[in-house]
């Protein structure tokens, strides 16, 4: 972990945010008197800053932005030449949502995490994006669902966790997944503190010394730990 400047830069006027990372630049516009699911948040930047680094895991794949919000993560993953990008939230945010990514190829679909999954939500996705949903402990149990309901056993998670509280969602997630630490940083815009950013998969049910290895090794080393997840999907 090696503190360093954003990449992304940060412009607001008024109810409006753009954010320019790379050859990223997405525009959202916010209702932040409504609640906490209509704005933009800090982690937000730090998954677009890791996916323009990081951009094969993006590239060519269908991906689920789960708790999308206004949609700056889904406008990104857009220009980053995801195959199929579908976003999700809250009925009563999704207006929002879909307004801001109504000229962009985004699928935007309304919904409840323990309601009954939407047709649009049952393909195979390769990547699911999970910023910022860690936030309430009594929602983490309903979290595990959802990410078990839209996830393979070859779906790769990206989950960005803001640690504002001490709360023990890594080990309500273990008892069905995978985890591991990839990356950490310091919050630059808004809100001060750490953000991390884990990989996610559901559990292999394996018990070969190899795969136990690759469960406990958190690293940061990404094709390693691809080919490390790879070993427990095999």
């Amino acid at each position: 972990y090696y503190p360093r400047r954003s990449m992304a830069t940060v412009t607001e006027d008024g109810n409006v945010v753009q954010i320019e990372c790379g050859d990223v630049r997405v525009e959202v516009k916010e209702q932040r008197e409504d609640g906490i699911g209509w704005q933009v948040w800090p982690a937000s930047l730090a998954v677009i800053e890791y996916l323009v680094e990081n951009k094969d895991l993006v590239k060519g794949k269908r991906v689920l932005d789960l708790g999308a919000g206004c949609g700056a993560v889904s406008l990104a993953l857009v220009q980053l030449a995801a195959l199929q990008v579908t976003a999700t939230d809250r009925p009563e945010v999704s207006p929002l949502l879909a307004a801001n990514v109504a000229e962009a190829d985004v699928v935007v679909v309304p919904w409840l995490w323990d309601s009954e999954v939407a047709a649009e939500l049952q393909v195979e996705f390769d990547l699911v994006i999970a910023c910022d949903v860690t936030y309430h402990q009594h929602l983490l149990a309903s979290l595990s669902r959802a990410l078990l309901a839209v996830c393979t056993a070859n779906t790769k998670i990206l989950l960005a966790h803001h640690d504002r509280r001490i709360l023990p969602w890594r080990e309500q997630l273990e008892e069905m997944f995978d985890v591991w630490h990839i990356h950490k940083s310091e919050l630059q815009w808004r809100e001060k503190g750490v953000l991390e950013l884990f990989f996610v998969c559901r559990r292999c049910h394996k018990h070969c010394s190899d795969a136990e290895t690759a469960r406990k090794d958190d690293s940061t080393d990404l094709g390693a730990l691809l080919k490390r997840i790879a070993l427990l999907e095999a």
